[in-house]
């Protein structure tokens, strides 16, 4: 059983600037504020109820709400103060970095807002476990220390989705490596950050993101510049590197193959040749994942790994480097520019998540940061990435219960399961209404506007299973219209013959569903018929029952094969007298499009005994009614 953590004795200045942000923000005149919505205000004014009568965990509730609906300073401050009495640090600080990232938060509140985040990242500074300065037994090079990681977001994809209706979606992120060259700003290869919508850097032995942003792209080389939200500790100088001579001894350092990997791989080579283009050749195995990562001789920074040789074709233990000579200077003029630094966003940590380089947190702490998100929409790719971390949630929720459909969670995680689908599908419908995103984030579509399912459930590996509820009072079940026409054959005595033609009308109603794997789905089926025809070269009427079983193949949302097998007694006017048959059948096969539209085959049986049984072949259309 989780137990709460113990509560603390807080300091009464804290308290009291709690008790003057409610003053303030509850007497504050109208002009003073902007309008936000009666309802907004009524859950504000509940949750400072909850917070004086110390219920935190309705403030808080009460608080989301308001900041749902009114996304105000003040009420994001209160989230903040109900999530630190509720010793969420995390979450806390998620808050707070949102509020203190706003133009409109008073001196008093920011300052208020500043001490709590410090006391809170020390707090978890200090149970997280530490990670070393050097990984032990080892020891950095200052080439190593000076090498970090670039994680760059272009888009999403699908991977081993079956369609795009039940979509396994991740982010289409790249990793690389990048060299320090000064407080705060890394250099890399352009090819690495080139068209990126979000960036983060990871220094050396570190999970934790530092916010990175492109400040200049050389348009003829593959070089480019990154400031980094975070003064670096170590960094190589620019300066105009020595003649090189062939055979010379060189040293790189980068981040190959594996994002998560926190330290940098050392690789040593040669100077191979120059070439055309003034790039140089080098004789040095690297992979993927080293691209923008430094190359050294003797200490001095050389120039940056730009390409490798393409094992496929043979090629292999080639790199060529970008020469830095031609932007030494450049740099200087970027730190006189005095360019701001990128301010680090709650979605960085995210990317970095997604993409495996840091461990992603528990469930609960995963859904609130999201609904923090949602409160506050943005209006770029960071929306994408928290629909794509509210559908890494939705899976990661299954693979932790070690179920395939969500209908096996328990109760409490099924609402985390639920709230999560929905903010995924809110997110990625604000990313699909953005023309300048919505191509490179297609794969979110099926989020966005998943294909209608009725009660379906689907899990992970796009399996689905449908739940059999009762129909609700004055719903009416979908149902068929069917009309048959085709050539009847009669069977007396043992002898066959075709002897005219059948027209039926059938209603048919899917009465109820079981679940099956996808894409199946059985049904039960209620009905009747009413044929006109003839038996035995005489006026043929019937009313039959239906009922029955029904196979589709396939979603009911697209093109699905249908197989109905019904058991049809009924009342049979034939050869001027009445009778009962009761020993009928129908079989039918059908293409069905979208539980709307249907061409198929039916084979029907009407029998009045043994021996006296007309058989008929019918080709017929349905067409879908009902919700």
């Amino acid at each position: 059983m989780v137990k709460s953590p113990q509560r603390t004795t807080r300091a009464a200045p804290g308290l009291a600037a709690l008790m003057a942000m409610v003053a303030l923000a509850l007497g504050a005149p109208a002009a003073a504020q902007a309008p936000s919505p009666a309802d907004a205000r009524a859950h504000f004014e509940r949750g400072v109820r909850h917070a004086s009568d110390g219920a935190w965990a309705d403030a808080l509730a009460a608080f989301e709400r308001s900041y749902a609906l009114a996304p105000r300073a003040r009420t994001l401050f209160n989230v903040a103060v109900a999530l630190d009495h509720l010793e969420r640090g995390e979450a806390c600080v998620d808050a707070l970095e949102r509020l203190l990232s706003r133009d409109d938060v008073d001196h008093d509140d920011r300052a208020e807002a500043e001490a709590l985040r410090e006391r809170w990242r020390a707090r978890l500074a200090a149970t997280r476990p530490a990670i070393r300065a050097e990984p032990e037994g080892v020891r950095l090079r200052a080439l190593d220390r000076a090498t970090v990681r670039l994680i760059a977001l272009r888009g999403a994809e699908l991977v081993g989705a079956r369609d795009a209706s039940l979509p396994t979606v991740v982010p289409r992120a790249a990793h690389g490596s990048a060299v320090l060259v000064g407080e705060g700003w890394a250099l890399t290869a352009r090819h690495v950050v080139e068209g990126a919508d979000r960036l983060v850097a990871l220094l050396p032995g570190e999970t934790r993101a530092v916010a990175a942003r492109v400040a200049w792209l050389d348009r003829e080389r593959d070089l480019a510049f990154v400031r980094l939200s975070e003064p670096a500790e170590a960094a190589l100088a620019l300066a105009p590197p020595p003649t090189l001579v062939l055979g010379q001894a060189i040293e790189a350092s980068g981040y190959p193959l594996d994002a998560a990997e926190r330290w940098p791989n050392a690789s040593a080579g040669h100077v191979g040749r120059p070439l055309n283009d003034g790039r140089v050749q080098l004789s040095i195995a690297l992979n993927p994942g080293n691209s923008g990562g430094p190359v050294v001789a003797d200490g001095r920074l050389l120039g940056i790994v730009s390409q490798g040789g393409d094992p496929g074709r043979g090629v292999q233990g080639v790199v060529v480097m970008e020469p830095i000579g031609p932007v030494v200077e450049v740099l200087a003029s970027l730190m006189a520019s005095a360019a701001p630094s990128p301010e680090l966003d709650p979605s960085d940590e995210v990317l970095v998540e997604l993409v495996g380089a840091a461990g992603a947190p528990a469930a609960a702490r995963r859904v609130a940061r999201l609904r923090l998100a949602a409160a506050a929409p943005a209006a770029d790719a960071r929306g994408a990435l928290w629909a794509l971390e509210a559908e890494a949630l939705r899976r990661a929720i299954l693979a932790e219960a070690a179920v395939r459909l969500a209908t096996s969670l328990a109760p409490d995680t099924r609402a985390l399961y639920d709230e999560a689908s929905a903010l995924a599908s809110r997110f990625a419908t604000d990313v699909a209404a953005d023309a300048s995103l919505r191509g490179r984030y297609e794969a979110l579509t099926g989020l966005a506007a998943p294909v209608r399912r009725g009660d379906w459930e689907c899990g992970l590996g796009g399996v689905c299973v449908q739940r059999l509820e009762p129909v609700a009072p004055g719903r009416g079940l979908p149902f068929d219209l069917t009309l048959a026409l085709g050539l009847a054959a009669d069977d007396r005595q043992g002898a066959s013959f075709v002897e005219g033609g059948t027209f039926s009308v059938l209603t048919l109603a899917q009465l109820g569903n079981w679940g099956m794997l996808d894409p199946a789905r059985f049904n039960v089926i209620v009905g009747g018929e009413v044929s006109v025809g003839s038996w035995r070269s005489e006026l043929l009427l019937d009313g039959l029952a239906d009922l029955g079983v029904r196979l589709s193949l396939g979603a009911p949302d697209d093109v699905a094969i249908t197989m109905t097998l019904v058991y049809t007694p009924g009342v049979v006017f034939a050869e001027s007298r009445w009778s009962f048959a009761y020993l009928g059948y129908r079989a039918m096969i059908a293409l069905d499009v979208r539980d709307r539209f249907g061409v198929g085959l039916s084979w029907r049986e009407l029998g009045r005994g043994a021996g006296d049984t007309q058989r008929s072949l019918e080709l017929y259309v349905s067409f879908g009614i009902g919700p």
